[in-house]
């Protein structure tokens, strides 16, 4: 009897171990199952995920087709934001494939009249004669093509959700930057895409630090539009008013020795540029003076979205800024918002902006970029005069 006592408990301790193999085996399984499962919920989140990409990408390719080519005409609401005031606007925009009219109707520019014809851009105060602003070498759609194959590079964009704005279904997706620069967010973009023609009904603009700075939504959209020889100004009206009236900005592609002929100053080459930006333009902007013309030879780089531009003016230009303060006070010429900011007149457009005085004249950056990061843009360039070696 007492001989079988041990035998009881090494049947007991078998199994007691076969227990807790099978609990151990039966552990590790629903173990793996979990983890094949989990495995299988981020395969499907990511070919979902993958999907909203490719559909916000084909969205994103439709519109840019839609903004381009279709006829139409549509009132525009805008707010924009500029430090800490907000300028509202009311306009009547007319499109085709090669032109576009603005009329402002109410708001801040009520009365103003712009657009762009081909090669030329004009604007159109009330009581003053009609102005060539810009002309540019390339036409607005063949340059908006060859900055959104860069968009796409430098890029995301992620579907968000469906929408209704000023009665047309529309689906939302939102532009973000693929590698933000070093202290920035942005900048970005939401976009609201009509579902029946693919026109982008919606346009809010969000700056480096994601803060929104405008916003657009057209409604009243007419696809049948009323066009006549009077809603765009022909180039050849254009070429003809530039004589009279020299234009402000023009745009030259890459004939930097041409620019340098005409301003007196070679375009600038920044050594260092923010990641994703590749050259885009070189080009003349005017500024405004007493007397003798001011001009700024300029460098354009983009990343298909954000615009980087890097300009030089010789001394002899900025004298003649500076002469545009002393008389603005008593010169009807002089421009009315004319500032005194380290003698500088020039619009040079919106963004940060930073200066460097050289000995020869000085440099400017500007774009929608950390002030760190245009400066060091700045930094690397230098100011080489027409014929100087």
């Amino acid at each position: 009897m007492n001989a079988s006592v041990p035998s009881r408990y090494g049947l007991f301790l078998v199994s007691a171990i076969v227990l807790a193999l099978a609990f151990g085996l039966w552990n590790e399984r629903a173990h793996q199952g979990q983890l094949q499962a989990t495995a299988l919920r981020e395969r499907q989140s990511a070919t979902q995920d993958r999907r909203q990409t490719q559909h916000a990408v084909s969205l994103l390719i439709r519109a840019f087709v839609a903004d381009n080519q279709l006829k139409y005409s549509a009132i525009s609401q805008t707010e924009a934001t500029y430090a800490d005031q907000k300028m509202q606007t009311k306009a009547r925009i007319t499109r085709t494939p090669e032109s576009m009219a603005i009329v402002y109707l109410d708001g801040d520019r009520k009365g103003l009249n712009s657009g762009f014809n081909q090669n030329w851009f004009w604007r159109h105060k009330p009581g003053t004669p009609m102005q060539a602003y810009a002309a540019v070498e390339h036409d607005a759609t063949e340059m908006a093509a060859k900055r959104f194959a860069m968009l796409l590079d430098n890029y995301e964009v992620k579907w968000l959700k469906d929408d209704t704005i000023a009665g047309r279904a529309v689906e939302i997706v939102e532009i973000h930057p693929i590698n933000p620069i070093d202290g920035a967010k942005g900048p970005g973009k939401k976009l609201g895409i009509d579902k029946e023609t693919g026109l982008t009904v919606l346009t809010t603009t969000y700056n480096y630090q994601w803060q929104p700075v405008m916003s657009s939504t057209l409604s009243e959209i007419d696809f049948s539009p009323t066009i006549t020889a009077a809603t765009f100004p022909s180039p050849t009206a254009m070429h003809d008013v530039a004589k009279k009236k020299p234009w402000m900005a023009r745009e030259m592609g890459s004939h930097r020795d041409e620019v340098a002929r005409l301003t007196g100053v070679v375009p600038p080459q920044p050594k260092e540029l923010p990641r994703g930006f590749a050259f885009d333009a070189v080009g003349i902007h005017r500024c405004e003076t007493v007397g003798a013309p001011s001009h700024a030879a300029l460098t354009r780089y983009t990343d298909g979205l954000n615009t980087l531009t890097v300009f030089a003016m010789k001394n002899a230009d900025l004298q003649r800024e500076k002469s545009l303060h002393e008389g603005a006070a008593t010169t009807k010429d002089a421009p009315k918002d004319a500032t005194r900011s380290g003698d500088q007149a020039c619009d040079f457009g919106p963004g940060t902006l930073v200066m460097r005085d050289v000995p020869q004249g000085r440099i400017i950056a500007v774009g929608d970029l950390p002030p760190v990061t245009l400066r060091r843009v700045a930094d690397s360039a230098t100011l080489q005069l027409h014929g100087a070696k």
